[in-house]
């Protein structure tokens, strides 16, 4: 990890790994935390732009049906 490193992105001189999340490698801690931000979001922001607010709540509800469908428990394995 780099969080011993504060710079600004364009400072950066060494290779930042990324990663993703799908059913092959399943992150279910980042999709459910992600799931409760969007929510969390559209709650906030439903009297101010609706349609986007119900978009944020479309893509939660999306990540939370992958995150409870790929429980996964890091290093100590699969969820039964």
């Amino acid at each position: 990890m780099d969080h011993s490193h504060w710079m600004r992105p364009e400072e950066i001189i060494y290779v930042r790994k990324s990663y993703k999340i799908d059913d092959r490698n399943p992150g279910t801690e980042v999709a459910a935390e992600t799931a409760a931000a969007l929510a969390a979001a559209s709650i906030v922001l439903q009297s101010l732009n609706a349609t986007y607010s119900e978009t944020l709540i479309s893509h939660a509800r999306d990540l939370y049906k992958f995150a409870n469908k790929y429980r996964y428990r890091g290093i100590n394995g699969r969820w039964k």
